[in-house]
């Protein structure tokens, strides 16, 4: 899809109504220029233009430069009707890349510095963050005391920030011996400053506390910490999606899409791999036909033999076809895309699908499992473009989350729980795994909670195969 960039700025009116009288009686000897300020009526005349200054206790020389109220309120009026051209611009730049996939970026608008000119977070899995100054849009970045810095920001594509001006940035390590460490910044005047950092963990002697690289105490430790804790801190990287409209809808530009035409007919392929569905071992043409309504409340859904959805996975204007084995608790689902003009399936790499099929054992993939998603035919698409595959029974719950990208299935995390887990000792506990690596059952669902709380539309049985008997 070929876009087109048509900006449309209204012109902006704006009319400052302010009448001031500032007088100034100037007394100066050869070794003192003290200023006092008395009230006297200033003389204007036809060719005078009254500017108002700031009010300044401060010394001046004849060299320094007066700022005008009407100059600065000037230069702010200029600053935000420019930040929406400018990051719509850098937008559009993220959008060009080979990289681009809107189902992984977003972006946000948040005023760090309370200064009237929101910053721009660009997420896909850290955040950049990029600020106007003179003009021109600057990419901030930030230098620890250690010499190390970077310009990536935030975990899991968002960052937390407050309105006056701080900056956290998160890292943490679980298993036995995990850990959470914070960097926290100032942004004052464009520019990024180190404030303080803290860590906390767990090691083989024990747990452990430091401030700011020195060790200290849990309660020193909690002292600092608190401070922090207090602030009110927004997470910003996510609120749009990367897209035309998401450009639209936050910086208010207007956009002019171009259709490209399709070099073939998806559904008519997708129609085909249908009738090729059909025509395998389990189904008859004779037996079973496609009913392109949900199945009416008085029947058993038992009766659906499977289904089918159409839907755009990755955000790119072509839709995949979700296939349903069918609506029982272990039927699963498979996704087909377009290849080379073909409905192929969509798979993923054998190291990540050893993980998948056996998440609680060391079991070799030999045994036998193919990558099958979900369960009661259907699987759960967030409207930021995640994919969620659970299966869960007999104390057992399988989570795993992906995005699809250029037609491929990524694994974002595996999320694993058995509440009857028996041991290597054959002892009988609770487990809690991610990624592979077990973890507290409190880390479990505080990982768990992110996912929960987005927006799931569940997708695969919008339409259903059925026996024709019943038709």
């Amino acid at each position: 899809m070929r876009n087109k960039l048509v900006i449309c700025l209204a012109a902006l009116l704006l009319t400052a109504c302010a009448t001031q009288e500032m007088t100034a009686e100037t007394q100066t000897t050869a070794e003192t220029a003290e200023v006092t300020a008395t009230e006297t009526e200033a003389e204007t005349t036809a060719e005078t233009i009254a500017e108002t200054t700031i009010e300044t206790t401060t010394e001046t020389t004849a060299e320094e430069t007066t700022v005008t109220t009407t100059e600065a309120y000037e230069e702010t009026v200029s600053e935000s009707v420019d930040y929406a051209v400018l990051y719509s611009e850098k937008l559009e730049e993220i959008m060009q890349s080979e990289y681009y996939d809107p189902a992984i970026y977003a972006f946000d608008l948040f005023d760090i510095d309370s200064d009237g000119t929101p910053e721009l977070f660009a997420a896909d899995s850290t955040v950049r963050i990029f600020t106007v100054v003179d003009g021109e849009i600057s990419q901030l970045t930030y230098v620890l005391p250690t010499g190390e810095g970077g310009d990536l920001f935030g975990l899991r594509d968002n960052v937390r920030v407050t309105s006056d001006g701080y900056i956290a940035n998160y890292s943490y390590g679980m298993g036995i011996y995990g850990f959470a460490h914070y960097d926290y910044f100032r942004y004052e005047n464009g520019k990024i400053t180190f404030d303080s950092s803290t860590e906390f963990g767990s090691s083989p002697d024990g747990d452990y506390y430091i401030v700011n690289g020195e060790s200290t105490t849990k309660e020193g430790y909690n002292a600092v910490q608190a401070l922090y804790d207090g602030m009110d801190w927004y997470r910003a990287g996510r609120k749009y999606v990367l897209d035309y409209s998401g450009i639209s809808e936050a910086l208010g530009i207007e956009f002019v899409e171009e259709a490209v035409e399709e070099t073939a007919d998806h559904n008519a392929i997708y129609t085909a791999k249908l009738e090729e569905i059909m025509q395998s071992k389990g189904f008859s043409r004779d037996m079973y036909t496609i009913e392109s309504k949900p199945l009416p409340e008085d029947m058993y859904a038992a009766d659906a033999m499977g289904g089918y959805e159409l839907a755009d996975l990755d955000s790119d204007g072509i839709q995949e076809l979700v296939f349903s084995g069918g609506v029982y608790h272990q039927c699963t689902v498979q996704i087909y895309k377009i290849k080379d003009n073909e409905a192929v399936i969509v798979d993923i790499n054998d190291e990540e699908k050893e993980l998948l099929c056996n998440p609680m054992s060391k079991v070799a993939i030999e045994e036998g499992c193919s990558l099958e998603l979900g369960s009661s035919g259907v699987i759960n698409v967030s409207d930021n473009g995640y994919i969620h595959s659970e299966y869960s029974g007999m104390g057992a719950s399988n989570n795993d989350y992906f995005r699809f990208e250029n037609g491929e299935l990524i694994r974002i995390a595996s999320l694993r729980s058995h509440l009857w887990y028996v041991d290597d000792d054959g002892n009988e506990r609770e487990l809690y795994c991610i990624d592979g690596a077990e973890v507290t059952k409190e880390e479990y669902e505080s990982a768990k909670a992110e996912y929960d709380a987005m927006d799931w539309e569940e997708v695969g049985l919008q339409s259903f195969f059925m026996p024709a008997a019943l038709q």
